[in-house]
């Protein structure tokens, strides 16, 4: 996901956030791998910490998955803060994850 952590520059700065990188939600517990939710049946786990022993995909450096979650959370927040605002693709508020369209 690309993101921009200071809104209220002059210029803003996307970048690709390498937490969001790849699949850092999985709907099946290996490793140290931890529950972050639930929808129904299906359970969410996210990797306890780059050290952790848990599935990436070719190439991906270790991550921490309870900060790729975090930012998961605040990327969503913030979008919807700009869908239901009619947003002019900027916020006033302070540093979130932020889409970039």
């Amino acid at each position: 996901m690309i993101c921009v952590d200071d809104l209220n520059a002059k210029q803003l700065r996307p970048y690709v956030n390498p937490n969001l990188k790849y699949h850092l939600l999985r709907t099946q517990k290996t490793g140290d791998m931890v529950s972050v939710g639930s929808y129904g049946a299906i359970g969410f786990y996210v990797c306890d910490s780059s050290d952790g022993n848990c599935p990436r995909v070719v190439g991906q450096a270790p991550f921490n998955g309870h900060k790729a979650f975090s930012d998961f959370i605040l990327f969503v927040h913030e979008a919807t803060l700009v869908a239901t605002s009619g947003g002019s693709g900027r916020s006033s508020g302070g540093n979130f994850v932020y889409s970039v369209r």
